[in-house]
């Protein structure tokens, strides 16, 4: 079964997610609100698509997503921004293994583009 790692800053959020994503009975989800710990967990696991918070408290989401093209240059990421995030939407924009989705956005959104990470 494909593993879903989701990393936010707020927990009650990537409960809220995991939630979200379990009904749809498609993919194992962990979660997790550490930079440190998700990194961990990729190591630890085979993680078919990274769901990432851009507000992560401990670590720097640009160094992640460093960390994300040179260790897991395969694995879809799927970065979560808020709309006051405009530098880093247009950053992303050139980089072809990233999805992007702003908040607030709907379970159906995270769902698609998780299915659209699975698939390519």
């Amino acid at each position: 079964m494909d593993r879903v790692l989701i990393l936010g800053s707020d927990n009650e959020f990537v409960k809220d997610l995991k939630t979200g994503l379990d009904k749809m009975n498609q993919f194992q989800v962990s979660i997790t609100t550490s930079g440190e710990e998700a990194i961990a967990q990729l190591g630890k696991y085979k993680v078919s698509v990274f769901v990432m918070d851009v507000a992560v408290s401990d670590m720097d989401a640009l160094d992640l997503l460093a960390y994300m093209s040179k260790k897991h240059p395969n694995t879809p990421c799927i970065v979560m921004t808020d709309h006051k995030k405009p530098w880093f939407k247009e950053r992303m924009a050139r980089q072809s293994f990233l999805y992007h989705i702003e908040k607030p956005f709907t379970i159906g959104v995270l769902t698609n583009a998780v299915f659209v990470g699975l698939t390519s």
